[in-house]
């Protein structure tokens, strides 16, 4: 027995570090198609090479914010959360200049109506979020309004799985949390270190929210609570495996 679990184990961390790698693989695409874009060697017209940076745009979110795909029932990367290390901030930040250096390749004038209102909104929020490196807001990651105490527990809490991988999906995220709240901590002490810091009064109710996170018993937490209620499509086997 204990061999058999040595080799799922095993199997599992195997799969996990494919889906890791497939995931930068996707993003690093992205980031190389987003160059070529603004090369336009390929001598694409403004229209094509606009229409590709808005799919794109929306691509890249999806993989580098798995959380806001899971409000928006976009099914991929429902089994991580957002990479908050201080390599992957640097690496967002980067590829946001990239995407406004793309979208300042475009000909404006040569975009239909609708297009041109469309490429003013992207090209201003791109502009506000490239000018806004300046202020490192990431190290300042928890207030009363937000952040780790609270984010995990709602997003959990709006999660319906259907199926058995849905579940799985579930389970693989609360089995990141540790290093969510890790990159937090992290974050938040180079914060301290550079004098960054969040008011005193932001952060007077934080406590309290993560006590009431706080249960004796496991399944008496409310990000457990699908686990209490399966669908009737998941048989009584899988889940007790679950």
């Amino acid at each position: 027995m204990k061999i058999i679990k040595v080799a799922v184990a095993m199997l599992f961390l195997s799969l996990m570090t494919t889906v890791q790698a497939d995931y930068q693989a996707d993003l690093n695409k992205l980031t190389q198609r987003m160059a070529e874009i603004t090369a336009n060697a390929a001598g694409q017209s403004d229209t094509e090479r606009y229409n590709e940076i808005v799919e794109m745009t929306y691509e890249y979110t999806m993989l580098q914010h798995p959380e806001f795909a899971t409000y928006l029932g976009d099914p991929r990367g429902q089994d991580r959360w957002t990479d908050e290390s201080e390599a992957a901030i640097s690496q967002r930040e980067k590829d946001d200049k990239a995407l406004l250096l793309a979208l300042q390749s475009i000909d404006r004038s040569a975009l239909g109506d609708s297009d041109q209102t469309n490429y003013d909104l992207l090209l201003d929020g791109q502009v506000v979020s490239v000018e806004g490196q300046q202020f490192p807001g990431e190290l300042m990651p928890v207030n009363q309004m937000g952040g780790v105490q609270q984010d995990i527990a709602q997003l959990i809490a709006v999660i319906q799985p259907k199926n058995v991988t849905d579940y799985e999906n579930m389970i693989a995220r609360l089995e990141k949390t540790p290093e969510v709240v890790d990159q937090t901590i992290a974050l938040m002490r180079k914060g301290m270190a550079e004098g960054i810091t969040p008011p005193a009064i932001t952060l007077r109710d934080v406590p309290q929210q993560i006590r009431n996170q706080l249960v004796d018993e496991p399944d008496q937490s409310p990000m457990l609570k699908s686990f209490q209620d399966f669908p009737k499509s998941i048989d009584t086997f899988e889940q007790k495996a679950l």
